[in-house]
């Protein structure tokens, strides 16, 4: 990851996904997930999507790709993004530590998974529950760096993930600057908003500052 990248998604993680939400809703892009969260509070992520795709095996014969390999083929700073199988387990310590030396910024799950104190302890983990059920009679990873169906949101390699306490959400790359534009002026009103609260000034004058967030940064 080059600096210029770096430093948008280091940005993403100071604002969080409130202020990131809010751009999105400005500009009509669609990407928040419902039922995927951080296992420990001060879980940040911000990065591109490493997409994976797993299934429920039909007949025990798919053609299944090796996680440890999956793993590898990973770049620094990218977010695994493991989609398919809700009720399978997707993850697991030793996988998080190889991610973890490989630079991986984090994995969301659109699953589960067990192992997860170990995990926390190397990287920021999302998903659905925790389990300690086996999962090779789950679900198979069969595609790597394909579009993905995850929670519910469409998902494209590369694509930026953001994720922190209140959940995970997905920024088209090709939306990036547009969102970092619009979500710079909202945090400016935010904190205009906060510092008017602070004075206790009338709720006209609250509401009128709010109100600048309805309006496109031009």
């Amino acid at each position: 990851m080059d600096k210029v990248m770096k430093e948008k998604m280091d940005y993403l993680k100071k604002v969080g996904t409130g202020v990131v939400s809010d751009a999105m809703t400005l500009l009509g892009i669609d990407g928040w997930t419902t039922h995927v969260f951080p296992t420990a509070n001060d879980a940040k992520i911000a990065g591109p999507a490493f997409t994976t795709r797993s299934v429920v095996p039909v007949n025990g014969k798919e053609k299944t790709i090796g996680a440890y390999g999956m793993i590898d083929s990973c770049s620094p700073g990218e977010v695994i993004v493991r989609a398919g199988t809700p009720e399978g387990r997707l993850f697991g310590s030793n996988m998080a530590l190889m991610a973890r030396n490989k630079g991986v910024e984090g994995v969301v799950i659109d699953g589960k998974s067990r192992d997860l104190n170990e995990i926390e302890a190397v990287m920021p983990i999302f998903l659905r529950s925790a389990t300690v059920r086996p999962s090779d009679a789950i679900s198979k990873l069969v595609e790597v760096q394909v579009p993905v169906v995850f929670d519910g949101v469409n998902v494209k390699p590369g694509d930026i993930v953001v994720g922190d306490r209140d959940g995970v959400l997905f920024i088209p790359a090709d939306r990036l600057d547009d969102v970092i534009y619009q979500a710079e002026m909202i945090e400016q009103v935010e904190k205009e908003v906060s510092e008017a609260l602070n004075q206790n000034l009338p709720v006209a004058e609250v509401v009128k500052i709010i109100k600048k967030k309805s309006t496109l940064r031009e």
